[in-house]
């Protein structure tokens, strides 16, 4: 780990763990005054930045809220001497502090172009790796978060056959040494472009989610991708200058980049928006707060796969009545784990359509079909492994609700009725196929429960991280969850164990930004 060479200190995660940090406190404003957060209009306002000619104002304004009062004159205290609390925490010396506060700021600057925040998001990031801030650290003050643009339709420029859906056309350099994921550009289904974006860090000093701007970066990159759009004259795209916009550098075209160029007109799957633009979002979420977008639901899912989720639950349920723990406090602590569990096990009766789609290279019936489709119900995927989102949720749930699902899951009367979700695998006209993968759903939620209760048996609460595996090619008996190519091991933070989730839909991202 390097040092910062100021005032004899270094940068610790631990420092880190030990300072208490208060969470980043967003109101609104409207006409000079100011509101709590949940008034219904106004613009949204970064108390960390109010200079101290606004602060008595703001006292003075929200006076009717006093814990409100209290959050946003603990975030002042913390800010003392030009010193954020997310520099605070990170690091030690004054200097360093200030030299953080102001990069860490730039990065978080709502007012700015996104090729000004994007620069600035690269520059706390390296800075982050050059000064030697442990990973836990850095996440436990901040969220990652990635986003994803289905933004125009592709046409050819030569007479050859179509570019098949998913072609990477193209990539940037690695946006920072801290992750070192590029910006994406690939081809998606009807026809449609679609550029991926690496991880971004969303600030919060006592670990939680800034909406606010994540929304800000999300607006900026719509009118952004609108306007390069609307505007394009390029005869391929890799004559598209991306990088104007601040999405990466120095990208590398592959044989599709000379084939294609972009549409002009309308979109075909998005012109019944304004933008015309569809979209989705990836955000690092503790195991509660995953449940509690499973529970908010979404459009998307099939019925076959709804009707399973819902029999996993109930039997979730009875069983936990059979150890005592159906009601009350302990059923309260167990409810989010179910959710969680429910979620994990209903997405085994996926593996007839992921096999077949894997033997043949052809899908079942598109609207059916899910070897794509099971990322779908609640319009919100977990990519990480049923265990692990199960054990992470206990670890939140604690001790008693630990005991209980051991209690559950080691008792053999509970795999058979698990195992009979496979009647659940809707039809499909899958023949003898069909047959033989329905033992192989029973075999998937077989090791799927004899894993749990191991790792239960076991102390602690630490992740197993998942193999990486491509499209199509994974074990589907694992009993680990199915389409594990999209799983992400990500990092405990200081802060709890995070998971990677997807927002499906454009709803379902408005619903959760606001």
């Amino acid at each position: 780990m390097r040092s910062i060479q100021t005032s004899g200190s270094m940068p610790s995660g631990r420092a880190a763990a030990e300072r208490p940090v208060v969470q980043r406190v967003n109101i609104k404003q409207e006409n000079g005054k100011y509101y709590p957060p949940a008034h219904p209009t106004g613009a949204v306002y970064d108390t960390a930045t109010a200079p101290n000619d606004q602060k008595e104002k703001i006292t003075r304004n929200l006076a009717g809220d006093p814990d409100l009062i209290q959050s946003i004159q603990e975030e002042w205290g913390l800010r003392m001497d030009g010193v954020g609390p997310v520099a605070r925490a990170l690091f030690t010396g004054s200097q360093a502090r200030l030299r953080a506060t102001a990069l860490y700021d730039a990065s978080q600057d709502k007012d700015a172009d996104i090729k000004t925040l994007l620069n600035a998001q690269k520059k706390w990031q390296d800075y982050l790796v050059q000064t030697g801030i442990p990973k836990e650290a850095i996440f436990s003050v901040h969220r990652s978060f990635g986003l994803e643009y289905e933004f125009a339709n592709w046409e050819l420029t030569d007479e050859g056959e179509d570019v098949p859906s998913h072609t990477e056309v193209g990539k940037s350099a690695p946006f920072s040494s801290l992750l070192g994921v590029p910006f994406t550009l690939e081809t998606d289904a009807a026809k449609e472009l679609e550029i991926v974006s690496p991880p971004l860090l969303a600030g919060q000093a006592a670990g939680g989610i800034d909406k606010a701007f994540i929304k800000s970066v999300h607006e900026k990159m719509i009118a952004g991708l609108v306007n390069l759009r609307e505007n394009s004259e390029a005869a391929t795209i890799r004559d598209e200058d991306f990088e104007d916009m601040g999405l990466g550098k120095n990208w590398a075209w592959g044989p599709a980049a000379a084939r294609l160029k972009i549409k002009t007109g309308d979109n075909e799957k998005w012109g019944h928006k304004a933008n015309q633009i569809g979209y989705q979002l990836n955000l690092a979420m503790k195991a509660p707060e995953l449940a509690a977008q499973v529970n908010a639901g979404g459009a998307g899912g099939i019925e076959g796969h709804q009707t399973a989720y819902e029999n996993a639950l109930a039997k979730l349920r009875n069983r936990a009545r059979a150890v005592g723990a159906g009601a009350g406090d302990r059923a309260a602590a167990l409810a989010p784990v179910f959710t969680l569990f429910a979620k994990g096990l209903s997405n085994f009766v996926a593996i007839p359509t992921i096999a077949y789609a894997a033997q043949d290279h052809v899908a079942v019936d598109h609207v059916n079909d899910l070897h794509s489709h099971v990322k779908d119900l609640h319009a919100f995927w977990i990519k990480d492994s049923v265990q692990n989102t199960v054990m992470s949720a206990l670890e939140a749930a604690g001790q008693q609700a630990r005991d209980d699902m051991y209690a559950m899951v080691r008792d053999e009367a509970m795999h058979h009725p698990m195992k009979a979700l496979a009647n659940e695998v809707p039809e499909y006209g899958m023949g003898p196929h069909l047959r033989d993968q329905k033992e192989n759903v029973k075999t998937a939620i077989g090791n799927c429960l004899t894993q749990l209760t191991e790792r239960l048996a076991a102390a602690g609460y630490a992740r197993v991280n998942t193999p990486k595996v491509n499209f199509l090619e994974e074990d589907l008996t694992s009993g680990r969850g199915v389409r594990q190519d999209t799983f992400a091991n990500l990092r405990a933070s200081n802060s709890g164990q995070m998971h990677l989730a997807e927002f499906r839909s454009n709803e379902k991202t408005d619903a959760f930004l606001g």
